[in-house]
């Protein structure tokens, strides 16, 4: 039985969902060389969405880097700069609270810029499906360290579930649901 992803978003007030995993009972074959009968074109147009799609995918993946390097450099433009306008961000299953739009994700950043005396974000295990040419889903693990300004260690291994949105400035995240993979360490958070 062969698994993938749906990217479509929900219609909920929170802003659009991450993927959803389904099933599917038939595997699709992929075809041999004596199943192909493509001409030279259709091999260089192939060729051409493998690129685009790859460089897509490293695009993506630089979203959750330079967020990582705003946030432990505590610049909040950088930080922000991944995200949509109407963007959500859900705490939620870490014991926080869901934040929709730019000014709401930035007040509660503006909190961890004044609580954090230093932090470390790692971002790792991405994996990334499209549902178009302009909207992709996904998900990647995310471990972070640091110090609270009174010292002490602030520390999460989670999970980010992400709905991707090219805008016409590239890629951006338009909803991250951040999870605990293990219990997080938010003493005096």
């Amino acid at each position: 039985m062969a698994t993938g992803r749906s990217c479509a978003r929900a219609s909920t007030s929170s802003g659009p969902s991450a993927c959803s995993t389904t099933a599917s009972s038939s595997v699709k074959q992929q075809p041999t060389d004596m199943d192909n009968h493509s001409t030279g074109d259709e091999m260089t147009s192939m060729t051409t969405d493998a690129t685009t799609r790859a460089a897509d995918i490293e695009e993506i993946r630089m979203l959750s880097a330079r967020y990582a390097k705003g946030l432990d450099t505590f610049d909040m433009d950088a930080l922000m700069a991944p995200y949509t306008a109407d963007a959500v961000f859900d705490a939620g299953p870490m014991g926080l609270e869901s934040y929709s739009g730019t000014e709401a994700i930035r007040d509660f950043f503006a909190h961890n810029q004044e609580v954090m005396a230093d932090q470390m974000h790692l971002f790792s295990n991405f994996i990334i499906d499209f549902d178009g040419p302009d909207q992709a889903c996904g998900s990647n693990y995310l471990l972070q360290d640091g110090h609270n300004k009174e010292g002490a260690t602030v520390k999460c291994f989670c999970m980010n579930e992400d709905v991707y949105r090219r805008t016409p400035d590239g890629w951006r995240i338009a909803s991250r649901r951040i999870s605990p993979l293990m219990p997080p360490q938010l003493e005096n958070y």
